[in-house]
């Protein structure tokens, strides 16, 4: 599920699936205020993904060492550690373009600095689509992205603590992110950030920290801003479930659990990239067409089917595909049939089998049912249906499928599609 705000529109949608990318805009992805529960998150595709702060959760009190003044003398191993966890899931998705800043929760950040940071996100994003911004401004192919993680705070959570006037922000900025909200219910907006935004012609501003804003405001001037805080209020140990990010301290002290789902905004500017990196030699092949006029055309369409019982297999088929196909991912077969509905094709389609009232095969049934005029390639993802020769020959004759591929065995699935690597 995500909240959506469709170009020329004031309101958010709420919707499993948001509707394909209007032309000449550019797909934002706002998420906020994870602490450390990253990993329970289904995110929806996108252009470029936003972070806007608390990654982590008291890592002042847990995981530095700070002097009698309050400044951070150094970062103990394990919050090192938090950080590493973060960035391997966060390089792993595949949006084109990822940004993330610190937040009040995160002094270990502030603590290693923005180099070390910066190199832990390149660790694990080797394509180099993470950054980390630290009150500065990013190209991403044409789309001018501005973070800054400073605000004044009321807690012993006060990593970043400064008010900045944002005169410094450079203009033509597209999107501003910061982890203090512009504005919020019931109250003015802050005078600073509003005139930034004004001033450099900013599209839309994204924030965090107040869990309880969750949701779309607006400016004086008119200017959209989403507070994309994803976690809900403090809990007690008691009140906490299995599986956390950091259970020791949790398990101590109480933490956050997910509640709101991340928000998607298409922005009215149109990024500058290049549709066809890599094409793969037998594209003409896939497409029904020959290959110079696959080499034409703009980034053919890939779907991923998987489930969230397998949470790890489509974000490392689409980090490694995204550079040649332009992917998308669906965990539930109501919003894959939605998007077919909507008028969506795709070229490429991976597959995997599901679970009970959530499979595959409806999926290449629905696939083949809508997309009589596009030819598909399609190939399912299971180690359960490559052993099984019976089922192999049911869905070829039925579906049409071209591949069966098992666990472990991608490299198959890449020389199928003859991906350059």
């Amino acid at each position: 599920m995500s909240f959506y705000l469709a170009p020329n529109t004031t309101r958010l949608q709420h919707t499993r699936t948001p509707p394909p990318c209007p032309p000449a805009c550019t797909r934002i992805v706002c998420i906020s205020d994870t602490h450390n529960e990253h990993h329970a998150l289904d995110l929806p595709h996108g252009d470029i993904l936003v972070h806007a702060g608390d990654v982590l959760t008291e890592s002042g009190l847990r995981h530095v060492k700070r002097g009698p003044d309050g400044t951070i003398k150094s970062v103990n191993p394990e919050g090192t550690q938090l950080f590493e966890r973060f960035a391997e899931w966060f390089g792993a998705l595949p949006h084109r373009h990822k940004i993330v800043i610190g937040g009040n929760h995160d002094l270990v950040l502030e603590g290693l600095g923005p180099k070390k940071c910066q190199k832990i996100l390149d660790h694990h994003c080797p394509d180099a689509s993470a950054r980390y911004l630290c009150h500065e401004a990013v190209d991403c192919d044409g789309v001018k992205v501005f973070g800054s993680p400073y605000g004044s705070w009321g807690s012993h959570n006060d990593a970043f603590m400064l008010d900045p006037d944002y005169t410094d922000m450079p203009n033509g900025v597209d999107v501003m992110i910061t982890h203090k909200p512009c504005i919020l219910p019931k109250k003015d907006e802050k005078h600073a950030m509003a005139t930034a935004l004004s001033r450099t012609g900013a599209k839309l501003h994204v924030s965090g920290h107040c869990h309880w804003a969750n949701g779309l405001y607006y400016t004086k001037a008119g200017i959209p801003c989403v507070v994309a805080s994803i976690c809900g209020s403090w809990k007690s140990p008691c009140e906490l479930g299995d599986g956390r990010g950091d259970p020791e301290w949790d398990n101590r002290r109480g933490g956050y659990s997910t509640k709101y789902p991340p928000i998607v905004v298409d922005i009215p500017v149109a990024m500058n990239v290049q549709r066809v990196a890599k094409v793969p030699t037998n594209m003409g092949k896939l497409l029904g067409c020959s290959q110079p006029q696959a080499e034409a055309l703009s980034k053919p369409k890939l779907l991923v089917f998987c489930p969230s019982n397998d949470a790890e297999t489509a974000p490392r088929l689409m980090n490694t595909l995204s550079n040649t196909f332009d992917c998308t991912h669906f965990a539930h077969v109501d919003d894959a049939i939605a998007a077919f509905q909507h008028g969506e094709r795709f070229n490429v389609a991976i597959c995997k089998l599901g679970v009970q009232g959530n499979l595959g095969v409806d999926v290449m049934e629905a696939l083949r049912s809508t997309h009589t005029n596009t030819p598909v390639s399609l190939i399912v993802h299971s180690a359960t249906a490559a052993k099984r020769e019976d089922k192999q020959a049911k869905w070829r004759q039925q579906y049409g499928v071209e591949l069966f591929v098992d666990h472990g065995c991608e490299d198959v699935l890449y020389q199928h599609l003859a991906f350059p690597q």
